[in-house]
Protein backbone atom coordinates (compact mmCIF):
# COMPACT_ATOMS: atom_id res chain seq x y z
CA UNK A 1 0.00 0.00 0.00
CA UNK A 2 3.09 2.25 0.24
CA UNK A 3 2.91 3.36 -3.38
CA UNK A 4 -0.78 4.15 -3.00
CA UNK A 5 -0.16 6.23 0.13
CA UNK A 6 2.49 8.28 -1.65
CA UNK A 7 -0.17 9.49 -4.08
CA UNK A 8 -2.45 10.85 -1.35
CA UNK A 9 -1.09 14.41 -1.64
CA UNK A 10 -2.17 14.72 -5.27
CA UNK A 11 -5.79 15.64 -4.57
CA UNK A 12 -5.52 16.97 -1.01
CA UNK A 13 -7.04 20.31 -2.06
CA UNK A 14 -9.16 19.07 -4.95
CA UNK A 15 -11.92 16.55 -4.16
CA UNK A 16 -13.50 14.74 -7.08
CA UNK A 17 -16.96 13.16 -7.25
CA UNK A 18 -17.53 9.40 -7.34
CA UNK A 19 -20.87 8.50 -8.91
CA UNK A 20 -21.83 5.04 -7.65
CA UNK A 21 -24.58 3.51 -9.79
CA UNK A 22 -24.10 -0.06 -8.55
CA UNK A 23 -26.83 -2.03 -6.79
CA UNK A 24 -24.70 -2.95 -3.80
CA UNK A 25 -22.79 0.01 -2.29
CA UNK A 26 -20.67 -2.23 -0.04
CA UNK A 27 -19.08 -3.79 -3.14
CA UNK A 28 -18.10 -0.48 -4.78
CA UNK A 29 -14.46 -0.27 -5.83
CA UNK A 30 -14.43 3.23 -4.33
CA UNK A 31 -13.82 1.59 -0.95
CA UNK A 32 -10.41 0.47 -2.14
CA UNK A 33 -9.20 4.08 -2.41
CA UNK A 34 -11.06 5.53 0.57
CA UNK A 35 -8.53 7.46 2.66
CA UNK A 36 -6.12 7.69 -0.27
CA UNK A 37 -7.99 10.32 -2.29
CA UNK A 38 -10.51 12.89 -1.20
CA UNK A 39 -13.81 12.40 -2.99
CA UNK A 40 -17.54 12.74 -2.49
CA UNK A 41 -19.92 9.92 -3.30
CA UNK A 42 -23.36 10.31 -4.86
CA UNK A 43 -25.64 7.36 -5.57
CA UNK A 44 -28.95 8.84 -6.71
CA UNK A 45 -28.92 9.76 -10.44
CA UNK A 46 -31.20 12.74 -9.84
CA UNK A 47 -28.63 14.24 -7.46
CA UNK A 48 -25.61 13.97 -9.75
CA UNK A 49 -25.89 17.33 -11.51
CA UNK A 50 -26.62 19.16 -8.26
CA UNK A 51 -23.64 17.58 -6.51
CA UNK A 52 -21.30 18.56 -9.34
CA UNK A 53 -22.64 22.11 -9.27
CA UNK A 54 -22.19 22.33 -5.51
CA UNK A 55 -18.62 21.06 -5.39
CA UNK A 56 -17.20 21.88 -8.85
CA UNK A 57 -14.90 18.82 -8.94
CA UNK A 58 -11.88 18.66 -11.29
CA UNK A 59 -13.25 15.38 -12.68
CA UNK A 60 -15.78 12.64 -11.94
CA UNK A 61 -15.54 8.85 -11.67
CA UNK A 62 -18.61 6.84 -12.64
CA UNK A 63 -18.97 3.26 -11.42
CA UNK A 64 -21.59 1.19 -13.22
CA UNK A 65 -23.24 -2.08 -12.23
CA UNK A 66 -21.59 -5.39 -13.08
CA UNK A 67 -23.24 -7.28 -15.90
CA UNK A 68 -23.69 -7.21 -19.63
CA UNK A 69 -24.79 -3.59 -19.77
CA UNK A 70 -25.66 -0.60 -17.65
CA UNK A 71 -29.16 0.54 -16.79
CA UNK A 72 -30.48 2.70 -19.69
CA UNK A 73 -31.63 5.29 -17.13
CA UNK A 74 -28.06 5.57 -15.86
CA UNK A 75 -26.78 6.11 -19.39
CA UNK A 76 -29.47 8.72 -19.99
CA UNK A 77 -28.55 10.56 -16.79
CA UNK A 78 -24.84 10.47 -17.59
CA UNK A 79 -25.54 11.80 -21.07
CA UNK A 80 -27.34 14.70 -19.42
CA UNK A 81 -24.32 15.31 -17.19
CA UNK A 82 -22.06 15.46 -20.26
CA UNK A 83 -24.43 17.93 -21.90
CA UNK A 84 -24.37 20.22 -18.86
CA UNK A 85 -20.63 19.76 -18.20
CA UNK A 86 -19.10 18.91 -21.59
CA UNK A 87 -15.54 19.76 -20.51
CA UNK A 88 -15.59 17.82 -17.23
CA UNK A 89 -13.16 14.85 -17.49
CA UNK A 90 -14.91 11.57 -16.80
CA UNK A 91 -13.51 8.17 -15.79
CA UNK A 92 -15.80 5.14 -16.21
CA UNK A 93 -15.49 1.94 -14.16
CA UNK A 94 -17.74 -0.70 -15.72
CA UNK A 95 -18.35 -4.44 -15.82
CA UNK A 96 -17.13 -6.71 -18.58
CA UNK A 97 -18.92 -6.85 -21.94
CA UNK A 98 -20.58 -3.46 -21.44
CA UNK A 99 -21.22 -2.77 -25.12
CA UNK A 100 -23.60 0.14 -24.53
CA UNK A 101 -21.14 1.71 -22.11
CA UNK A 102 -18.33 1.41 -24.65
CA UNK A 103 -20.42 3.11 -27.33
CA UNK A 104 -21.50 5.83 -24.91
CA UNK A 105 -17.91 6.43 -23.82
CA UNK A 106 -16.67 6.80 -27.39
CA UNK A 107 -19.54 9.03 -28.42
CA UNK A 108 -19.19 11.40 -25.48
CA UNK A 109 -15.37 11.38 -25.38
CA UNK A 110 -14.91 10.27 -21.78
CA UNK A 111 -11.31 10.31 -20.55
CA UNK A 112 -10.91 6.59 -19.86
CA UNK A 113 -12.84 3.35 -19.23
CA UNK A 114 -11.67 0.75 -16.72
CA UNK A 115 -13.15 -2.77 -16.81
CA UNK A 116 -13.77 -4.68 -13.59
CA UNK A 117 -12.19 -6.31 -11.70
CA UNK A 118 -10.10 -3.21 -10.94
CA UNK A 119 -7.32 -3.31 -8.34
CA UNK A 120 -6.71 -0.43 -5.94
CA UNK A 121 -3.23 0.16 -7.37
CA UNK A 122 -4.51 0.32 -10.97
CA UNK A 123 -7.31 2.66 -9.98
CA UNK A 124 -4.91 4.93 -8.09
CA UNK A 125 -2.48 5.03 -11.00
CA UNK A 126 -5.30 5.98 -13.39
CA UNK A 127 -6.60 8.72 -11.10
CA UNK A 128 -3.06 9.98 -10.54
CA UNK A 129 -2.48 10.10 -14.32
CA UNK A 130 -5.70 12.06 -14.83
CA UNK A 131 -4.74 14.47 -12.07
CA UNK A 132 -1.29 15.02 -13.54
CA UNK A 133 -2.82 15.70 -16.94
CA UNK A 134 -5.19 18.28 -15.46
CA UNK A 135 -2.32 19.94 -13.62
CA UNK A 136 -0.30 20.18 -16.84
CA UNK A 137 -3.29 21.64 -18.64
CA UNK A 138 -3.74 24.24 -15.89
CA UNK A 139 -0.08 25.24 -16.20
CA UNK A 140 -0.37 25.60 -19.97
CA UNK A 141 -3.51 27.71 -19.66
CA UNK A 142 -2.16 29.93 -16.89
CA UNK A 143 -1.19 33.48 -17.90
CA UNK A 144 2.55 33.85 -18.44
CA UNK A 145 4.46 35.29 -15.51
CA UNK A 146 5.17 38.97 -15.74
CA UNK A 147 8.74 39.88 -16.51
CA UNK A 148 9.90 42.81 -14.46
CA UNK A 149 11.76 45.19 -16.72
CA UNK A 150 12.26 48.94 -16.52
CA UNK A 151 9.40 50.63 -18.31
CA UNK A 152 7.48 47.37 -18.91
CA UNK A 153 5.72 46.84 -15.56
CA UNK A 154 2.91 49.25 -16.40
CA UNK A 155 2.28 47.55 -19.75
CA UNK A 156 2.22 44.11 -18.11
CA UNK A 157 -0.50 45.27 -15.71
CA UNK A 158 -2.57 47.46 -18.01
CA UNK A 159 -5.92 45.94 -17.01
CA UNK A 160 -5.21 45.15 -13.35
CA UNK A 161 -7.35 48.15 -12.36
CA UNK A 162 -10.32 46.45 -14.00
CA UNK A 163 -10.13 43.55 -11.54
CA UNK A 164 -10.20 45.91 -8.58
CA UNK A 165 -13.04 47.86 -10.18
CA UNK A 166 -15.12 44.71 -10.62
CA UNK A 167 -14.49 43.60 -7.03
CA UNK A 168 -15.73 46.98 -5.78
CA UNK A 169 -18.60 47.61 -8.19
CA UNK A 170 -19.95 44.20 -9.27
CA UNK A 171 -23.28 44.95 -7.58
CA UNK A 172 -23.73 48.02 -9.78
CA UNK A 173 -24.19 48.49 -13.49
CA UNK A 174 -20.76 48.30 -15.09
CA UNK A 175 -20.05 49.87 -18.48
CA UNK A 176 -17.08 48.90 -20.62
CA UNK A 177 -16.33 52.58 -21.20
CA UNK A 178 -16.05 53.20 -17.45
CA UNK A 179 -13.76 50.23 -16.85
CA UNK A 180 -11.65 51.11 -19.88
CA UNK A 181 -11.24 54.63 -18.55
CA UNK A 182 -9.96 53.20 -15.27
CA UNK A 183 -7.20 51.50 -17.29
CA UNK A 184 -6.64 54.59 -19.48
CA UNK A 185 -7.58 52.67 -22.60
CA UNK A 186 -10.25 53.05 -25.24
CA UNK A 187 -13.06 50.46 -25.00
CA UNK A 188 -11.75 48.49 -27.98
CA UNK A 189 -8.18 48.57 -26.68
CA UNK A 190 -9.38 47.52 -23.25
CA UNK A 191 -11.37 44.51 -24.52
CA UNK A 192 -8.46 43.31 -26.63
CA UNK A 193 -5.87 43.85 -23.88
CA UNK A 194 -8.01 42.28 -21.17
CA UNK A 195 -8.49 39.11 -23.21
CA UNK A 196 -4.77 38.92 -23.97
CA UNK A 197 -3.79 39.35 -20.33
CA UNK A 198 -6.46 37.21 -18.67
CA UNK A 199 -7.35 34.72 -21.43
CA UNK A 200 -11.06 35.47 -21.08
CA UNK A 201 -13.30 38.26 -22.27
CA UNK A 202 -14.16 41.00 -19.78
CA UNK A 203 -17.86 40.17 -20.09
CA UNK A 204 -17.22 36.54 -19.24
CA UNK A 205 -14.96 37.47 -16.33
CA UNK A 206 -17.60 39.82 -14.91
CA UNK A 207 -20.36 37.21 -15.23
CA UNK A 208 -18.22 34.52 -13.61
CA UNK A 209 -17.29 36.87 -10.77
CA UNK A 210 -20.94 37.71 -10.12
CA UNK A 211 -21.96 34.04 -10.28
CA UNK A 212 -19.32 33.11 -7.70
CA UNK A 213 -20.51 35.86 -5.38
CA UNK A 214 -24.09 34.67 -5.89
CA UNK A 215 -23.13 31.12 -5.06
CA UNK A 216 -21.49 32.29 -1.82
CA UNK A 217 -24.61 34.23 -0.80
CA UNK A 218 -26.96 31.36 -1.60
CA UNK A 219 -25.13 29.27 0.99
CA UNK A 220 -26.11 31.76 3.70
CA UNK A 221 -29.31 31.11 5.70
CA UNK A 222 -32.47 33.14 5.06
CA UNK A 223 -31.27 34.63 1.77
CA UNK A 224 -33.91 35.06 -0.93
CA UNK A 225 -32.90 34.31 -4.51
CA UNK A 226 -34.26 37.69 -5.60
CA UNK A 227 -32.15 39.48 -3.01
CA UNK A 228 -29.04 37.59 -4.09
CA UNK A 229 -29.66 38.52 -7.72
CA UNK A 230 -29.89 42.22 -6.91
CA UNK A 231 -26.86 42.11 -4.62
CA UNK A 232 -24.61 40.75 -7.37
CA UNK A 233 -25.73 43.17 -10.08
CA UNK A 234 -28.78 41.61 -11.74
CA UNK A 235 -32.01 43.57 -12.06
CA UNK A 236 -33.72 40.85 -14.09
CA UNK A 237 -34.43 37.77 -11.96
CA UNK A 238 -35.19 35.53 -14.95
CA UNK A 239 -31.88 36.46 -16.61
CA UNK A 240 -30.06 35.79 -13.34
CA UNK A 241 -31.71 32.36 -13.09
CA UNK A 242 -30.78 31.46 -16.67
CA UNK A 243 -27.21 32.63 -16.19
CA UNK A 244 -26.86 30.70 -12.95
CA UNK A 245 -28.22 27.53 -14.56
CA UNK A 246 -25.78 27.82 -17.47
CA UNK A 247 -22.88 28.33 -15.06
CA UNK A 248 -23.67 25.62 -12.50
CA UNK A 249 -26.15 23.28 -14.16
CA UNK A 250 -29.07 24.06 -11.86
CA UNK A 251 -31.31 26.97 -10.93
CA UNK A 252 -30.44 29.11 -7.86
CA UNK A 253 -33.23 27.67 -5.71
CA UNK A 254 -32.03 24.12 -6.39
CA UNK A 255 -28.47 25.09 -5.50
CA UNK A 256 -29.65 26.82 -2.32
CA UNK A 257 -31.66 23.77 -1.24
CA UNK A 258 -28.66 21.53 -1.84
CA UNK A 259 -26.37 23.86 0.08
CA UNK A 260 -28.70 23.91 3.07
CA UNK A 261 -28.95 20.12 3.02
CA UNK A 262 -25.18 19.88 2.77
CA UNK A 263 -24.74 22.11 5.82
CA UNK A 264 -27.16 20.13 7.97
CA UNK A 265 -26.06 16.70 6.75
CA UNK A 266 -22.60 16.73 5.07
CA UNK A 267 -22.06 14.21 2.31
CA UNK A 268 -19.64 11.56 3.40
CA UNK A 269 -16.31 11.59 1.65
Amino acid sequence: MGQVQQQKHVLDQCAFVWIDLTKEPSLSVAHSISGVFEFRTVREPQHITRTIGLHTPPFICVELEEGSDADPKSIEMLTRVREVYPDLPTLIVAGQCSFVVALWAVRLHVWDVMIKPVSASDLCRTIDALTSRLQRRALLQAPPARVERTGSRQDAMRTSSALSYVASHYADRILISEVAAQCRLSPSQFCRTFRNEHHVSFGRYLLRFRMERARERLCLPDMLVKEVAYEVGFNDLSYFTRSFRREFGMCPSEFQAGAMTQQTSPMAA
